[in-house]
């Protein structure tokens, strides 16, 4: 298996799934199109998790590798993930989500650099539907996600060639959340081609979280603070990227609009956090700081 070419390497993070990594695997071993790998990183989990995956590498060994990765986030083990991968393509599929019996046989038709299929997420809302097209270049793709207006910078919903991680230089920011946000659009803008499809290849588990305590409080503020890092790091290599004014002008906007979401959001979550004032504070000058060193002219960031 592991020495004829590869079309699809199918990547899971795994950390503490011992409940659902038998479901995820299961709906990829299931898949009509044969000609993929399955490699699964994992975290250093803590629970069952690796005792069920070796049921399965036992029984799949010609299908299935493992590595066993010190906890790092997922960030590294994503990249993990994509240096051992040996297929054409990458899928990351999270390993408490699972994928559609005929994903691969859908994606085999077709060649683009970046594949864009649909997800069904289990909250029932439709935040993960694209427009369809075929064959477009990737800074008029992302044009077209970022004018769509819906969420697309997650690393599961696509299949992406392999090459463009490598030769773009391009992998998932270090010790980050949202590590996404800040390298999908790039990812996109390098292709070659894009095709984004109307099948619903991906089942995602939404997963439901609070802020009920001081340490949730934190966590929040973490979040947020590395949401900016990556919108700064992405909005950089935007512009220093291109050099056509209309693609800065719709890509700028846009995540300039979801940067104002999700401070507004964040400002909800800790609005009784007794330290308030000094972190929006804070935010705000961060984020005005990075405009006005950007030349971008925007309303600025207020508590």
């Amino acid at each position: 298996m592991f020495d004829k070419k590869i079309r699809f390497s199918i990547i899971i993070p795994t950390y503490n799934s011992e409940k659902t990594i038998s479901r995820c695997l299961i709906s990829i071993l299931k898949q009509k199109f044969c000609n993929y790998e399955i490699l699964i990183v994992d975290d250093e989990s803590t629970d069952n998790t690796l005792n069920v995956v070796n049921e399965f590498l036992n029984k799949y060994k010609d299908r299935i590798r493992v590595i066993k990765n010190k906890h790092s986030g997922i960030s590294i083990i994503r990249n993990i993930g994509i240096y051992n991968s040996k297929g054409e393509y990458i899928i990351f599929v999270d390993s408490d989500d699972y994928i559609n019996v005929n994903l691969l046989n859908v994606l085999s038709k077709y060649n683009d650099d970046v594949i864009k299929f649909n997800v069904f997420c289990s909250n029932g809302s439709d935040r993960f539907i694209q427009p369809t097209f075929i064959s477009k270049d990737g800074k008029e793709s992302l044009k077209l996600f970022c004018k769509n207006k819906n969420i697309f910078a997650t690393p599961w919903g696509y299949a992406f060639k392999r090459d463009l991680f490598l030769n773009e230089n391009l992998l998932f920011l270090k010790g980050k959340t949202h590590e996404d946000f800040g390298l999908i659009p790039l990812i996109i803008m390098s292709a070659k081609t894009v095709s984004s499809i109307s099948y619903v290849g991906y089942n995602y588990i939404k997963r439901i979280g609070s802020i009920t305590q001081e340490n949730a409080y934190n966590k929040e503020i973490l979040r947020m603070d590395d949401f900016i890092e990556q919108f700064m790091f992405l909005i950089s290599e935007i512009n220093k990227r291109l050099e056509n004014t209309d693609y800065k002008k719709v890509y700028n906007d846009y995540f300039m609009e979801r940067l104002y979401v999700k401070f507004t959001n964040f400002k909800k979550n800790i609005e009784n956090y007794n330290k308030y004032d000094k972190v929006v504070e804070k935010c705000c000058e961060k984020i005005n700081t990075f405009l006005m060193k950007q030349k971008l002219i925007y309303p600025k960031f207020t508590k």
